[in-house]
């Protein structure tokens, strides 16, 4: 944190404005190897459609995550970021949990439907925002396509981009980053 302080407070200095991009990388091969002993998670234990990878979280795995990126909101806040961005996109975790190929669960976290698959990354933002308060800007990066397949298309109408966006945005973002890549 004594790192980020620095960091921060000279780009303060030199007028700028900074925030933080909050992620887990969940199952991705070659971003979660730093501890080999430590099991990568993801909502089921899958890297892509029918390619296992690591285990499936559980319930209380996935509470601790949620909990873990409202530490990490709160101190960006606490450090004096201005804003702060939480990585949905591109594969990682709360993408995976959007992606019906990597989220097969049949608890309250998976389910047939986008907006069933949402909850974890509406949970997510909500614990988020109440980390780091009405007035603090939250961004979400968001993306149709998957580092494991540039082809995949989470929605294809915009009713379907209401139904996974909306609760989002209810949750408390601010501020949608929409990453394409041919989309």
């Amino acid at each position: 944190m004594a790192g980020w302080q620095q960091v921060i407070d000279e780009v303060h200095a030199g007028g700028g404005k900074m925030g933080p991009q909050i992620w887990h990388v969940s199952s991705l091969p070659g971003q979660s190897g730093w501890e080999p002993e430590v099991p990568v998670e993801s909502p089921s234990g899958l890297v892509a459609p029918g390619k296992p990878r690591g285990l499936a979280m559980s319930e209380k795995d996935i509470a601790d995550t949620i909990a873990v990126f409202a530490r990490a909101a709160a101190d960006a806040k606490r450090l004096g970021f201005d804003t702060l961005e939480i990585h949905g996109a591109h594969g990682y975790l709360i993408d995976q949990f959007f992606w019906d190929g990597t989220n097969i669960r049949e608890d309250r976290y998976g389910g047939a439907g986008l907006k069933e698959r949402s909850r974890f990354a509406a949970e997510v933002v909500a614990a988020v925002r109440q980390a780091v308060g009405p007035d603090f800007p939250i961004i979400l990066r968001v993306s149709q396509w998957k580092q494991q397949d540039y082809a995949v298309r989470l929605v294809a109408t915009p009713t379907a981009m209401t139904d996974w966006l909306a609760p989002l945005v209810a949750a408390g973002v601010d501020v949608l980053h929409c990453s394409q890549r041919r989309f």
